[in-house]
């Protein structure tokens, strides 16, 4: 079955010049696309092989021709929604939906989902099997490939979970409508909004220490959240530890993230706004990690060895006004944007778990497992030994991702605990997000979720912030919880 696969695509290759005749979606009526708007309902199993697959599979090249030589994430569409203005484009993935339609039968894992991930992901995805799969499309390559769409991830896995989409040229206008309401899409029209946040944490009932540290503050328009976590296992200090000396550098930092927060408050370009941001974001975790080396500096001022694992954290900071929202990511905490039921994952995770998919992909030998502990965070050396999370490098481990916000958008950013490493039970998380009462305000709806999620798995410390639109606004200054 593969080489008649190979062989048929490559045929499907040569005639796709003579049958692009498939309209552009760009020329169709609004009656034509509003069905695209619900999400993808299960039709039947197709169930993907869990052993990496066979190279033949991945016919055509899974990256354009002419993307730069070196630039993983680089091809011709620089965009997110610039793929779906280029006719061509779309044409010939038209052809190929032309020919997964007409076909009889195809084998596990031969669909067109498949083919269409294939078809932008940067690397040669027959190595990984198919857990390492579903993480690649839950988190990193939509990083990786900045013009791929955020809600793509949910829409994919739904597919690579099992549910068969009705038709390929169903799945293929799936793709554009999700991507014409993607989070960075600076021309969809957005009216301006205002935003309230609700934060709460939980000790986990296997936790005899509460880890986590959730942080909200705003300044007028302009809102601050961040949550982070004390990673556990350490001999110079300890999770708690580090946990109390970021709530201590908020709180003798508070005057001075106010005035950052104040000079973002002005009407400012996008880039010059974002940029600015980025840039408080770096300050308040330089001073994170300023305290942190200086207290473990003092708990142990001599050589640290191969064998110490010094205090560390992860943060997730947000910094939000009107449509515009910055966030600054370091660790396994992440931050999430709900919109239309989907539940999409906007932050980067620096994990070796992930590494070991990068690694998977580039032929590179992987780090040692880590199961589903608490894990080791990189880059883990720098100048010293068993480095982790915030220190020192700090600027080398933050990566920064920019969404548009509108009335419908929601932004859960929390902590591990609320993260199940069983992709299936991610699923738990979304349903929870999607009951809200609409009643609630966000303190009321932060407690909620909280509530919820501690009654599907309360092992682990759990923190969140939870961002929706303003109603009324009841945060404290410098609130921590």
């Amino acid at each position: 079955m593969h080489l008649y696969l190979t062989v048929r695509l490559r045929c499907i290759t040569r005639r796709r010049h003579a049958s692009m005749t498939r309209t552009h979606p760009k020329s169709r009526t609004r009656a034509n696309t509003g069905s695209h708007d619900r999400c993808p309902v299960p039709v039947e199993e197709m169930p993907l092989v869990d052993d990496p697959m066979d190279e033949s599979f991945f016919t055509p090249t899974p990256v354009p021709p002419d993307a730069p030589d070196g630039d993983r994430g680089g091809t011709r569409r620089p965009a997110p929604l610039a793929w779906i203005e280029d006719p061509d484009l779309y044409a010939e993935l038209s052809v190929y939906a032309d020919q997964f339609d007409s076909a009889v039968t195809l084998e596990p894992g031969l669909s067109f989902p498949m083919f269409c991930l294939r078809r932008f992901a940067p690397f040669p995805l027959h190595r990984l099997n198919h857990t390492q799969l579903l993480h690649f499309v839950d988190n990193l390559w939509t990083h990786l490939m900045p013009e791929i769409p955020w809600s793509w991830a949910p829409l994919f896995l739904a597919q690579l979970s099992g549910d068969t989409p009705p038709s390929a040229h169903w799945f293929l206008d799936r793709l554009v409508d999700c991507a014409r309401r993607d989070a960075r899409n600076p021309d969809v029209a957005r009216e301006p909004a205002d935003w309230n946040l609700g934060a709460s944490r939980e000790q986990g009932c296997n936790k005899i220490t509460q880890d986590d540290f959730v942080y909200v503050t705003n300044r007028s328009r302009v809102w601050f959240c961040m949550v982070s976590d004390g990673v556990s296992r350490s001999t110079i200090g300890s999770g708690e530890d580090a946990s109390l000396l970021v709530e201590q550098a908020m709180n003798s930092h508070l005057t001075s993230l106010e005035k950052e927060l104040e000079l973002l408050n002005s009407e400012l370009p996008e880039k010059v706004w974002r940029a600015r941001a980025e840039k408080t974001l770096s300050q308040v975790g330089n001073w994170i990690n300023s305290d942190l080396i200086s207290e473990i500096r003092r708990r142990h001022p001599g050589p640290i060895q191969p064998t110490d694992e010094v205090m560390s954290v992860t943060s997730t900071m947000v910094i939000v006004r009107g449509n515009w929202c910055a966030i600054a990511q370091c660790g396994d905490s992440a931050a999430f944007l709900f919109k239309d039921g989907l539940l999409m994952q906007v932050t980067q995770e620096h994990s070796v778990r992930f590494a070991n998919i990068l690694f998977s992909l580039t032929g590179q030998t992987q780090f040692p497992e880590t199961g589903n502990d608490v894990i080791r965070l990189l880059p883990n050396t720098a100048n010293t030994s068993s480095v982790q999370v915030l220190i020192p490098a700090i600027r080398n481990l933050f990566t920064f991702s920019h969404l548009n916000l509108d009335a419908r958008s929601r932004l859960l950013v929390c902590t591990d605990g609320l993260l199940s490493r069983d992709l299936s039970r991610r699923v738990l998380l979304t349903q929870i997000l999607r009951r809200i009462p609409k009643d609630l305000q966000a303190q009321e709806a932060a407690e909620w979720i909280l509530s919820r999620a501690a009654a599907q798995n309360c092992d682990d410390n759990l923190g969140l912030c939870w961002v929706e639109p303003a109603v009324a606004t009841t945060c404290k200054r410098g609130a921590a919880w």
